[in-house]
C-alpha cells in the first residue's frame, strides 16, 4: 500500500445498511456511491450487532453503484443506529495514491492534484477557505461522481497516513462544500472539478437567528 501523509475526506451518501457475513462487511446507500475499488473509506456511527468496531477507516472493493464491502473480523448480523436516528456515515479519502487502484478502478478513482491544493485563514474572524480540484480520467456509465455527493458534504483535512483512522488533534481543516465546478477533461472521457468549501463557522453564520432584546 502506497501511502501519503495527509487524507482529504470528503462525505459520502446516506448509508442504508451495513451487513456482516464472517469478515465481510457489505456497505448499501442510498443512492449511487461514487467510489472505486481502491478506495479508502472512514465509517462512522454504526452500533448494533455489526459493533463500534466497524467505525474505522478500510479499503473499498466495490460490487455495484449503491453497495461495496470492507474486511472488518468480528460476529455476523446488522448493524443499527439508535432509534428514529440515522448516524452511519461513510467519506472518501481524494487523497489516496492512484497507486492503490488498479485496472479499469484506476481510471475511474477520484483524486486530487496536490498542487491544486491552498487553503486561506484569517485572524479577524473571517471564514476560512479551502479550494482544491477533483480529477476524475473516466467518467463511469452511471453518474458524474459529484451528483452523488449530498449538497454542503462535509470536508476534513487529516495529517495522518493514508489508511489509517484520524485521530484526535490530527484535522487541519473541518469545513462543507460550497461551490463545484465541474467540466470534462481534454480527452472528454473525464471531468475536472473545482471544489470550494468553507469552515464550519459559514454554516454557523447562516443558521443563526437574530432577534431583539428588551430592556425593562
Amino acid at each position: 500500500m502506497a501511502t501519503a501523509p495527509f487524507q482529504l475526506w470528503i462525505d459520502g451518501p446516506t448509508v442504508a445498511t451495513a451487513v456482516r457475513v464472517g469478515s465481510t462487511v457489505t456497505i448499501t446507500t442510498a443512492s449511487s456511491h461514487g467510489i472505486s475499488t481502491g478506495a479508502y473509506v472512514e465509517l462512522g456511527g454504526f452500533l448494533g450487532t455489526v459493533g463500534t468496531s466497524l467505525n474505522s477507516v478500510w479499503q473499498a472493493t466495490v460490487t455495484s453503484g449503491t453497495s461495496f464491502t470492507v474486511t472488518s473480523a468480528g460476529s455476523a448480523g446488522t448493524a443499527a443506529t439508535a432509534a428514529g436516528i440515522t448516524t452511519e456515515y461513510f467519506a472518501y479519502d481524494l487523497l489516496n495514491p492512484l497507486v492503490n487502484y488498479s485496472g479499469t478502478a484506476r481510471d475511474t478513482a477520484l483524486y486530487v492534484p496536490l498542487d491544486s491544493l491552498t487553503m486561506s485563514f484569517s485572524g479577524d474572524g473571517e471564514v476560512a477557505t479551502i479550494n482544491f480540484t477533483v480529477v476524475q480520467d473516466d467518467t463511469p456509465s452511471s453518474t458524474p461522481w459529484w451528483l452523488t455527493f449530498p449538497d454542503q458534504s462535509r470536508l476534513r483535512l487529516v495529517k495522518a497516513d493514508t489508511g489509517s483512522a484520524p485521530a484526535a488533534g490530527q484535522t487541519i481543516f473541518r469545513g462543507i462544500v460550497q461551490g463545484i465546478s465541474a467540466r470534462m477533461t481534454g480527452s472528454g472521457q473525464g471531468s475536472i472539478a473545482d471544489i470550494s468549501g468553507d469552515d464550519v463557522n459559514a454554516l454557523l453564520d447562516r443558521v443563526i437567528i437574530y432577534g431583539t432584546v428588551r430592556l425593562n
